[in-house]
């Protein structure tokens, strides 16, 4: 049965089961095997906590301590082969210079700790590492460091990346990522008494959508109005992550924050990037402090907060930082925590575009996703501990076809590993370990989802399905399997409807010609119940229908960007929509609603719908422990 998903709300900043206010500076998020754990700089260690929800945590105490050393500054953790390695700066015990912090490696078998520092990497200043794998597949390691030597005016902290060969060795080719540029990153006027201003550009984070590659930043310094989060892109060329041409949003000599001050909270800064329970909606992760506070020199204030992000063709979005109630990160359809499964299960329900993950242990087995489609046969999208593939298996219905990867020397099978399925129209994207990555043509009928081993007493961990789908340019000539469509972009003319999620989001990108206009209804309940906004090269336009309750006055302003991105989510009958930076809220019916787009001389560039729906029956038969 399917039942539609009534999130609890949250307010900022987040709870602590032992109703302490932890203080949490520059949190890092790391998912694993079901909990989120959460890394912050301290004084004398890494602090760590653990969550299920990323809004009610447990704090867990130190994670890395090492004596002689302090000012344990912006950890970065990232799970590699069954062990935990962490990236930190730490400085000697006593010093009070932050130019004496130097970068180096932990390494845990548990995400909790406790870390051993195992290697330092540079013998000079470098601080706030952020560890990611490209779409290359390469291992990248972003890290500030001080250019004191320009030859500009503008000195300071800068990012950096390097490609890492080895957890601990970098390929010694470092790209200077992000600059100061503005006045609104200086960290402090005439610092060494040269007259030059230090400025400080530092924290970064990297994630990857659709056809780009993002970057937030931290600039200047906390106690500053100014200090900010700020964004980079690039668009993905092919070549590795550090390579890319970054540029700053909007441009280089533009003050435009993702993240910055408000009356409630100031501070607002160093951020992580993490996905909801649900698999597929971003979150940021920042520290700042409630202006309600007295603040007190020397006396560490600053606390996590949340709060959703999105992103556009060409940057990310936010209403961050957010002190009222808002809808709590969203669940999966389906969730089960550890088990052991004995040949295929399958789990209630059906599913057409969604996005499945399953942390499966080691073992001698092959193991993986089990899909029985409508249309008849079977799909397995499997791992062989013994041969060391990755393979999809797709038999019947008149389709007898295998597409089979050997793994890499560089991904282990006999620790926990992570393999994830994203079903869109056409195809599955396969990944396992976050490193081998395919994609292929399956059957696109609903199907039921479960799960495989050919052993038993196979056991797998954090079995998670989001009914979601997501199109990005190129791949919107398959919008026609979601809505119903009528014209194409490519006559410039295109009107696409359907029904939308009862409670869920939808996010649409579109870009207007010369006299052109676009009309999305992200919500219309019957004819006489409907939100609107209409978009042309000169302005956009809010309208809705009498009924609804809302607090606004019919609302219209200058379009000012190359295109216009909407989110519509729905929960509680309520929906709140964000229209680039701006966010509305209305009091809807849960009756069920459709969505429209209408398309002349305008297109749309970005499609997504996510359903919070949950599937309330688990796996049929299944075979369950709690080892």
């Amino acid at each position: 049965m399917v039942s539609p998903y009534a999130p609890a709300t949250y307010t900022n900043p987040v709870q602590y089961t032992d109703g302490i206010a932890h203080t949490n500076p520059d949190p890092f998020i790391l998912p694993y095997r079901g909990s989120y754990y959460c890394y912050s700089t301290g004084e004398e260690q890494v602090n760590v906590a653990v969550s299920q929800d990323l809004v009610t945590w447990h704090h867990l105490g130190p994670a890395l301590t090492v004596a002689g050393r302090s000012h344990f500054w912006a950890p970065c953790v990232v799970y590699n082969n069954g062990r935990f390695d962490m990236y930190v700066s730490f400085r000697p015990g006593g010093s009070s210079d932050p130019h004496d912090e130097r970068l180096h490696l932990a390494t845990s078998s548990v995400p909790e700790g406790p870390f051993t520092p195992v290697h330092r990497f540079f013998d000079t200043f470098a601080i706030d590492p952020d560890v990611v794998r490209d779409s290359q597949g390469d291992l990248i390691l972003f890290y500030s460091v001080n250019d004191d030597e320009a030859t500009t005016r503008r000195i300071g902290t800068v990012i950096v990346a390097d490609r890492l060969l080895a957890p601990d060795q970098l390929e010694g080719r470092p790209q200077r990522i992000v600059s100061p540029s503005m006045d609104e990153e200086v960290f402090e006027r005439n610092r060494f008494g040269d007259g030059r201003d230090w400025h400080t550009i530092e924290g970064a984070t990297y994630i990857e959508r659709g056809n780009r590659a993002f970057l937030t930043y931290s600039g200047n310094a906390y106690e500053h109005k100014d200090y900010f989060i700020g964004q980079a892109s690039a668009p993905l060329t092919g070549t590795a992550g550090h390579e890319l041409e970054w540029s700053k949003h909007p441009d280089p000599d533009t003050f435009s924050p993702l993240v910055r001050q408000t009356g409630a909270v100031e501070g607002t800064g160093h951020n992580s990037i993490t996905t909801a329970p649900n698999l597929v909606s971003d979150w940021i992760i920042y520290h700042g402090r409630s202006t309600d506070q007295v603040r007190q020199i020397g006396v560490e204030q600053r606390v996590m907060r949340i709060d959703p992000l999105w992103c556009g063709s060409k940057r990310m979005y936010t209403d961050a930082p957010s002190s009222e109630p808002r809808i709590k990160p969203a669940l999966p359809a389906v969730h089960t925590g550890e088990l052991t499964i004995d040949g295929p299960r399958l789990c209630d329900g059906k599913f057409a575009f969604y996005v499945a993950q399953v942390w499966i242990g080691p073992g001698p087995s092959r193991a993986g996703f089990h899909l029985r489609p409508e249309s008849g046969g079977t799909i397995e999208v499997v791992v062989d501990h013994d041969d060391r593939t990755l393979s999809v298996r797709n038999q019947g219905a008149g389709q007898n076809r295998d597409l089979t990867k050997e793994l890499p020397n560089t991904v282990s099978t006999s620790c926990w590993q992570k393999l994830r399925i994203e079903k869109s129209p056409g195809s599955v994207c396969v990944t396992f370990a976050d490193t081998v990555r395919f994609s292929c043509d399956i059957d696109d009928s609903p199907a039921r989802v479960g799960l495989t081993s050919s052993r038993s007493g196979q056991r797998f961990d954090d079995f998670s399905i989001t009914r979601h789908v997501e199109l990005w340019q190129g791949e919107l000539k398959n919008l026609s399997s979601v809505l119903d469509v009528t014209g194409t972009s490519r006559d410039r003319e295109l009107t696409a409807s359907g029904p939308r999620p009862t409670s869920g989001t939808t996010v649409y990108e579109v870009a207007t010609e010369p006299g052109g206009t676009a009309i999305v209804e992200p919500w219309r309940a019957g004819s006489q119940h409907y939100i609107r906004i209409k978009i042309t090269p000169e302005d956009l336009r809010v309208e809705w229908s009498e009924p609804l309750e809302h607090t606004e006055e019919s609302l219209a302003w200058e379009q000012n960007e190359s295109s216009a991105v909407i989110r519509a989510e729905v929960a509680n009958a309520e929906l709140v929509l964000h229209i680039g930076t701006r966010r509305f809220c209305y009091h809807v019916t849960q009756a069920p609603a459709t969505q429209q787009i209408s398309l002349t001389a305008a297109h749309l560039l970005h499609y997504q719908e996510t359903d919070y729906s949950q599937t309330t029956s688990r796996f049929i038969d299944q075979q369950r422990s709690r080892q």
